[in-house]
């Protein structure tokens, strides 16, 4: 295991510090009792744990590297050199700790193995290239709900930093200064004049490419059936300036995850995208971006009611110069959230950890 340099922590350290957070009694036996745990004595969690480590090498990671403990949980502990700590747009603790939250998000489902009143935890060392200095963050949240972001906590360097809002983004969490007020929110407006029916056959689908997924169409819709991952994508093929985009969706099994993309920058991939979706099994809205190496940035959600009820909804998302609103089944959650990327780009559908449905896409606005 190789952490910063500069970086005092060693993995002996970083497993001392995850047991201590979580708060286990047994940091008060021997940590050698806890320790010993050979190739041979592997379980599930830590086989699967082996190929969760896989992709966060792959994902801005310079290494990463993790440990089971039975009766406490997971522990993983990663190193960031060069990526969301490093960006021009955000502080390095912004970048690092939505990173973060999406990597436990992403990844921390797979490991199903664990027992649910266990924990998983990520601690990352980051490079802060303004402070010339190396920092911890520690993410941990339980086995049963490392789904859901607003149930994890976090420490920087020892110290508690936040309990995750699961309404405010981790990067600019929501406050107001006295006599500061919020510009009144206004509904979708600008009439869909483009439509795309997916129930009429087949000649809509073909407009639309098949990124990622398993993208079907049914007599019902547009499906997407994979279950056993994130950011199932499919893209219109041709790019696109509007105000208004709208999708029409129905949970069908899974955790529901069903949403839309828009202003992608490439037909080949979310890089770019903004986003929003149904989240923590139909029971939040999240809004936010794919940046151009295809992380997701949270910019914030509404807690609405489950979408997971076979019922059908309305996703909407309509434009206002360099800010967006998103409205639910006619409800408006939020407006005046910040583009990350303007227009033309290209539209889509999404689907994550989810069977869902969709039955018409439409545009309003169409320049």
């Amino acid at each position: 295991m190789f952490l910063g340099k500069a970086y005092r922590f060693s993995i002996l350290a970083a497993v001392v510090v995850g047991l201590a957070i979580l708060g286990d009694s047994r940091l008060r036996e021997p940590l050698q009792q806890n320790l010993q745990y050979t190739p041979s004595q592997e379980s599930r969690p830590q086989l699967q744990l082996a190929k969760m480590v896989v992709p966060l090498n792959d994902s801005q990671a310079a290494h990463a590297s993790g440990t089971y403990i039975p009766g406490v949980g997971v522990v993983v502990v990663a190193e960031l050199i060069r990526g969301p700590n490093s960006t021009a747009d955000q502080p390095p603790i912004a970048g690092v700790l939505a990173w973060g939250t999406n990597a436990l998000q992403t990844y921390g489902p797979q490991l199903d193995a664990v027992p649910s009143n266990e924990a998983i935890a990520l601690s990352i060392d980051f490079y802060d290239y303004p402070g010339h200095t190396w920092h911890q963050l520690l993410l941990k949240g339980r086995a049963a709900t490392i789904a859901t972001p607003g149930t994890y906590s976090a420490w920087l360097d020892g110290k508690p930093y936040a309990r995750l809002s699961s309404t405010a983004s981790p990067s600019h969490p929501s406050a107001q200064g006295a006599g500061e007020t919020s510009p009144a929110p206004t509904r979708p407006t600008v009439p869909l004049t483009r439509i795309f029916c997916f129930t009429g056959g087949g000649a809509a689908t073909t407009q639309w490419a098949r990124i990622r997924g398993e993208w079907r169409l049914t007599r019902e819709g547009f499906a997407q059936i994979r279950q056993d991952n994130f950011d199932f994508v499919t893209l219109y093929k041709r790019r696109l300036a509007f105000v208004r985009y709208q999708v029409h969706v129905k949970y069908l099994s899974g955790l529901m995850g069903g949403g839309l993309v828009f202003n992608a920058s490439s037909a080949e991939g979310k890089a770019g995208a903004q986003m929003i979706s149904y989240s923590e099994h139909g029971t939040y809205v999240q809004w936010g971006y794919f940046d151009h190496d295809a992380i997701f940035r949270y910019q914030g959600g509404a807690s609405v009611p489950s979408g997971a009820d076979g019922r059908w909804h309305t996703i909407d998302v309509q434009l206002a110069g360099d800010t967006y609103s998103v409205s639910l089944d006619g409800t408006l959650l939020e407006s005046g959230i910040p583009l990350v990327e303007r227009g033309p780009g290209y539209v889509g559908l999404l689907a994550s950890r989810s069977h869902v449905l969709f039955d018409y896409a439409a545009l309003g606005g169409v320049l």
